[in-house]
This record gives structure tokens, C-alpha cells and sequence, in this order.
């Protein structure tokens, strides 16, 4: 797996180069946290949609915080953001009904980012 920096620019607006920089890693120490991340972000979606069908406000709560804080963690802001507004939502107790919207931003952002991974 490679990081296509100018995608990753493009599609999200993130400089692959001032990640690597702000937090000292070297692109494949990065590349392969990214890799698990990516992996488990995408296991999750199951279990946040099951949690979601069964109103289980508890485990989505747990699912969007790992999306906010495995993101920002990644400085993959756009999706950290998401997470974030996501956990507000839940935390809000308005309908979860109203997560569908931005958990298929999220989706669209993710897969965005895995097309900046070669």
C-alpha cells in the first residue's frame, strides 16, 4: 500500500506531507496505521448499521467516537469532523434517524480516502 499524496490533496484537501510532519511518523509507519484503520473503519459499518436498526444508542455512540478519534488521530480531518457532528447528534438525543444522512457523507469521505491508497 502507497499513499497517492496528490489524490489524497485532491479528493480531500489533505497534505499527506504535513501529516507526516506534525506528527513525526515516518509514510510507512503511517501507511501501515492507516492500512488497520481503513480495515477496521470498514468492519464497523455492519455493526453501526445492526446498532442503528436497533435503536442502540449506547453502540453508536462507541462506533462515531472511534470514527472522530481514529481520524483526528490520523489528522484525516474531514471524517474526524463527521464523527464528531455524528457524537453530538447521539449525545443530543435527537432521532437516530437523522444519522443516515451524515453516516452516508462519512461513507462517501472514507471511500474518497481510499482511492488516495494505492
Amino acid at each position: 500500500m502507497a499513499i497517492n499524496a496528490a489524490r489524497l490533496q485532491s479528493v480531500l484537501g489533505i497534505h499527506f506531507d504535513s501529516i507526516l510532519n506534525e506528527l513525526s511518523l515516518p509514510a510507512g509507519i503511517y501507511e501501515k496505521i492507516l492500512k488497520i484503520s481503513i480495515r477496521t473503519t470498514e468492519e464497523s459499518f455492519p455493526q453501526f448499521s445492526l446498532a442503528l436498526m436497533n435503536q442502540n444508542r449506547d453502540a453508536i455512540a462507541e462506533i462515531v467516537h472511534d470514527y472522530k478519534g481514529v481520524f483526528a488521530n490520523l489528522r484525516i480531518t474531514p471524517l474526524s469532523l463527521i464523527g464528531g457532528q455524528m457524537m453530538r447528534l447521539v449525545s443530543s438525543g435527537a432521532p437516530l434517524s437523522e444519522l443516515s444522512d451524515l453516516l452516508d457523507t462519512f461513507k462517501e469521505k472514507f471511500a474518497a480516502l481510499k482511492t488516495a491508497i494505492e
